[in-house]
């Protein structure tokens, strides 16, 4: 799992509340990976009422995934891996 740590640490140290929504995946060309996105949701401390409502309200409109970011890598990994010899 990668070192989100640089991208997310802010959000800890100033106590305010965050949330992550997955938005789908961004398909390259062929010589580009797919990747996994997502929405961060930031709030003023002790709003996490508030951010969830707004994830919700995402997910809402954006509709159910087709197939879940991760297990779409997994696939084209598997599919992309060169044959062992």
């Amino acid at each position: 799992m990668p070192d989100t740590g640089p991208f997310t640490r802010h959000v800890n140290y100033l106590g305010l509340c965050a949330a992550s929504v997955p938005t789908g995946p961004i398909v390259g060309d062929v010589s580009s990976p797919v990747l996994p996105t997502s929405l961060a949701i930031v709030c003023r401390p002790n709003e996490e009422v508030i951010a969830l409502a707004i994830a919700k309200a995402y997910e809402g409109a954006r509709g159910e995934l087709t197939k879940p970011p991760m297990a779409k890598l997994r696939d084209i990994a598997h599919d992309t891996a060169p044959a062992s010899e």
